[in-house]
């Protein structure tokens, strides 16, 4: 795998053209892993795309993660993503992380098998308009007191990458930015400039 901080979430309905074409994109850039979150299709439509999904990604070496509504979706060679509601259902030899949103959360799932966690969202996005983001505040916190690295979600920009990834997060997610840019690669590039800048700094 690569090491780049960067985890792809999917939405294709908000994609201006060929999804998959958008996914190679992505691959091709090699982020650390991709989520496919498309959870308004059914569970045959949903495992019909992951496998092709999953192909793209394993061509280039990227993390396929499936995240679905219901049952747990399994596709060879794919990671699983569970809200925190359904922690307890652990898929059977198959990486899963979890995803979090209050720090009592990140407590609880201290001896969790799950060998990641998301935690959100952290800054204003519009996958929750009028909801109050919990700031970098919460994200150090969650950090401080979580056994799995933590990985921040909800309006990361290339901007405040940095204060994401100085705030102890192992790295980031992004969903629209990357599903809506005419120009997926230079978006992805500026991504990767910031955490450039970041492990510069911290290298000092």
């Amino acid at each position: 795998m690569y090491n780049n901080s960067l985890i792809c979430i999917t939405e294709r309905k908000i994609v201006n053209g060929d999804f998959l074409q958008r996914v190679e994109e992505i691959a091709t850039m090699h982020p650390k892993a991709i989520i496919l979150r498309e959870k308004d299709l059914s569970f045959d439509e949903y495992i019909t795309l992951a496998k092709k999904v999953s192909t793209i990604c394993q061509h280039h070496n990227v993390m396929c993660i499936l995240n679905w509504r219901d049952a747990l979706p399994k596709v060879s060679n794919c990671c699983t993503q569970l809200p925190f509601h359904r922690r307890l259902e652990k898929p059977v030899n198959c990486p899963f992380g979890i995803s979090i949103h209050s720090i009592q959360e990140s407590l609880i799932l201290a001896d969790s098998d799950a060998k990641w966690l998301l935690a959100g969202h952290i800054f204003q996005t519009t996958c929750k308009p009028g909801e109050v983001p919990r700031g970098i505040e919460f994200l150090k916190d969650v950090v401080s007191c979580s056994k799995q690295p933590v990985y921040a979600v909800g309006g990361i920009t290339p901007d405040n990458v940095f204060n994401v990834l100085n705030a102890g997060a192992k790295g980031y997610c992004v969903r629209s930015p990357l599903m809506i840019a005419n120009d997926v690669k230079s978006i992805i590039t500026e991504y990767y400039n910031a955490e450039f800048e970041y492990k510069k700094n911290f290298s000092k």
